[in-house]
């Protein structure tokens, strides 16, 4: 009887080890993991700033997609600015990476927007003055992947613009 216990303890053993070898097996060797920064919004109004999304210290780069369903910029003063943001000290400060821009001429044009972090793609030497929600139009600095990421919008004009939209990230080695 006691064999048969031993036996049976060992094989469960056995099995939470390969289980867990299993998982890190996937962490360490090259399995991107795709996460949502953003879900489907509503339509927004004012500007908003998502939940920061970890990213595991193994994924050295990033690729988001910014997908705007809905731009609706009526008048020649309406903008809405996306900042993609990271942190290198767990969120208590946050750097633009990218900016992506809407104004008038954007009106009623759904936009995606896909932004390589990590890669080098963007081209562009570092800022010395890191930004927070304040990124030059359409611009994107070349900074590695932090520990998080995530979405800063910021809206203006008089008439305040309607958006929705949404973000998703595949972290990749």
């Amino acid at each position: 009887m006691k064999t048969k216990f031993f036996a049976l303890v060992v094989v469960g053993l056995l099995l939470a080890l390969i289980a867990a070898a299993q998982t890190d097996r996937d962490e360490y060797f090259g399995l991107d993991r795709q996460q949502t920064l953003r879900a489907a919004s509503g339509a927004l109004t004012t500007g908003e700033t998502t939940s920061g999304t970890p990213a595991a210290r193994i994924f050295s780069r990033a690729v988001v997609l910014i997908d705007i369903t809905t731009a609706t910029l009526p008048d020649a003063d309406d903008e809405v600015d996306f900042y993609l943001q990271t942190t290198y000290d767990d969120g208590t400060t946050w750097i633009d990476i990218a900016n992506v821009h809407l104004a008038n001429a954007d009106n009623g044009s759904p936009q995606k927007t896909l932004i390589d972090i990590g890669s080098g793609a963007a081209g562009v030497a570092q800022a010395d003055d890191p930004t927070d929600g304040s990124l030059a139009d359409d611009t994107n600095n070349d900074y590695p992947l932090g520990s998080q990421l995530r979405i800063k919008t910021a809206v203006a004009g008089a008439t305040a613009p309607t958006y929705s939209y949404s973000a998703t990230v595949l972290f990749r080695q």
